[in-house]
């Protein structure tokens, strides 16, 4: 813990790329780094006799007074120095541990006042909760725990605000290797070697709290393994859940908590703690996350114009098609479990052109580039395809239009084939000749929420 702190504090004093800033959208009403509504509070004292760690409370931010402090926003305010936690649930009808910790509307008001005691809630959320007390951070946001799992209306609220959370975050805790909550992530970790890997045992001195040196030994294990032997982490169970790709694009700071390590990777880059060797990761999808962590604005975060739009719909049909291989417990949520991402590329867009968001797909209306028609991104936006190594039945349930990538489930892709449509080797005549579009329509399901469900959608071609 003492080394992922060091990594924490040389990136704040050092990566100016890092620092956090409050960051403020052209609409002045939706401020990133805005406060979340519910924080749990991992610094109180406990009220059994075990003493501090053995609870933690609720509160309500914008009602709860920390030193005399209220909800308003802050960059100084205390509850922005919080962390936020990205794991996988599990399946929650046999998680008996997640339904535990799970905030309800009937038992939210008990966990405000009285706590909740750590020993019953799932190994993962007690290991963050443990991480974040190590690490001297008091907040901690967690999905289950901040926000109420049968409350519609509340999900309904909370939904919109996830970029702003993940944003955020001093950190996030990404607990990577962990198949559910209930399996937690702090665990030894299995040397990852085969029968052919020669074994080098070494002596670990022992330091004790004051990090002073014994005489008191361990013996360790060091496995020698080809360079080529590289670590996939495609392969974590996280990195199969379509939850957790937005929190990951989203985070600016993540210790990860791998299978083979810990590591701790930032927007400028990504390490091993303790100076292990971090070989580039072999992926099955090849999504780089590098230009990604860009949508958080480099140096001037408070000026997207850096991106060029091209680069930023390349990167977009790089999201899709990665977030496409991953599972959903609940399909419904095919829109939803992006939303955070299509806010972060709206607000990119909004730089050089008016984009509309159309249950996946952008319709960007401008003429920045020779050959742009009005509705060539939406044409090239619907020119995606299943790929057919896998094949899956339509929903029974309606959560998008036909022509949208998230009607089906499986990978897609969305490479355009189409020479008439390709970046560079179109004119306005040939885009014309192909598909003119007289009308592209959706139907949010909730108002409130512009990049979530649609509940109704028209497209019109000729």
């Amino acid at each position: 813990m003492q080394m992922a702190l060091e990594y924490l504090q040389h990136c704040e004093n050092e990566h100016d790329e890092c620092r956090r800033v409050i960051m403020v959208d052209p609409d002045s009403t939706r401020r990133r780094g805005a406060i979340p509504t519910r924080l749990i509070d991992c610094g109180r004292l406990g009220s059994t006799d075990n003493g501090a760690g053995s609870r933690i409370w609720i509160v309500d931010t914008s009602i709860t007074a920390v030193d005399g402090v209220h909800g308003s926003i802050s960059h100084n305010h205390p509850y922005h120095q919080y962390a936020a936690l990205s794991y996988v649930w599990g399946d929650p009808t046999t998680n008996n541990s997640q339904a535990t910790a799970c905030s309800t509307t009937t038992n939210i008001t008990d966990r405000m006042t009285e706590g909740l005691e750590t020993r019953l809630l799932p190994a993962t959320v007690r290991d963050a909760v443990k991480v974040t007390q190590e690490l001297g951070v008091r907040w901690l946001w967690i999905d289950a725990l901040c926000i109420l799992q049968d409350s519609k209306d509340d999900k309904i609220r909370e939904l919109p605000k996830m970029r702003a959370i993940y944003r955020g975050a001093i950190f996030t805790i990404m607990a990577a290797s962990a198949n559910g909550s209930s399996e937690g992530f702090l665990g030894d970790r299995e040397p990852g070697n085969d029968k052919y890997d020669p074994e080098i045992p070494f002596l670990v001195p022992y330091h004790n709290n004051n990090n002073e040196i014994h005489n008191k030994l361990k013996t360790g294990t060091i496995f020698l393994s080809p360079v080529w032997k590289q670590y996939d982490e495609s392969q974590e169970p996280i990195n199969s859940r379509a939850w957790c790709l937005q929190e990951r694009i989203l985070s600016p700071r993540a210790l990860i908590y791998a299978s083979h390590t810990l590591q701790y990777r930032c927007i400028r880059e990504t390490t091993s703690i303790g100076h292990a060797i971090c070989a580039p990761s072999v992926t099955s999808s090849g999504l780089d996350l590098a230009p990604l962590l860009n949508l958080h604005g480099g140096t001037n975060l408070n000026s997207p114009h850096s991106i060029p739009q091209l680069e930023l719909r390349h990167l977009w049909n790089s999201i899709v098609e990665e977030y496409s291989r991953r599972y959903l417990t609940v399909p419904g949520d095919k829109l939803p479990a992006i939303a955070a991402v299509g806010d972060s590329f709206h607000y990119c867009f909004t730089a050089n052109c008016y984009p509309r968001y159309l249950a996946g797909i952008w319709h960007l209306r401008d003429h920045s580039s020779e050959y742009s028609t009005e509705n060539l991104s939406l044409i090239r936006g619907l020119l995606w395809f299943k790929s057919y190594t896998s094949r899956f039945p339509r929903p029974e349930v309606y959560r998008a239009p036909s022509w949208s990538w998230a009607a089906v489930d499986g990978h897609v892709i969305m490479e355009n084939l189409d020479d008439r449509v390709r970046e560079g080797r179109c004119s306005p005549g040939d885009v014309e000749a192909c598909c003119d579009i007289m009308e592209c329509v959706t139907v949010l399901k909730h108002p409130t929420v512009p990049f979530g469900e649609v509940e109704d959608a028209v497209l019109r071609v000729r």
